[in-house]
């Protein structure tokens, strides 16, 4: 499985609570598989850490920080965010 693969599941199963989200970062905790991490990123930079082992700059719980901050600001404008898509 992909780390986006993973993200995706991890937001479609609710296991991401945005704790803070405004124009320049978000804050979430992301459950993952093992624990619950801290995931902090600061938008326009490459500023972006999770609590998580992983080696990875931009794990699975990253993204899924990402989606969920999306998913967010979508419905604080009235939008629901599609996922997939086809071309």
């Amino acid at each position: 499985m992909s780390r986006q693969e993973k993200a995706q599941r991890l937001v479609s199963q609710s296991r991401v609570r945005v704790l803070s989200l405004t124009d320049e970062a978000v804050i979430a905790d992301v459950r993952g598989d093992h624990d619950t991490y801290r995931v902090n990123i600061i938008f326009g930079t490459d500023d972006t850490t999770c609590t998580c082992p992983s080696t990875v700059q931009d794990c699975s719980h990253v993204l899924a920080a990402l989606i969920g901050s999306l998913r967010v600001t979508g419905a604080r404008r009235g939008l629901r965010v599609v996922e997939g898509g086809s071309s």
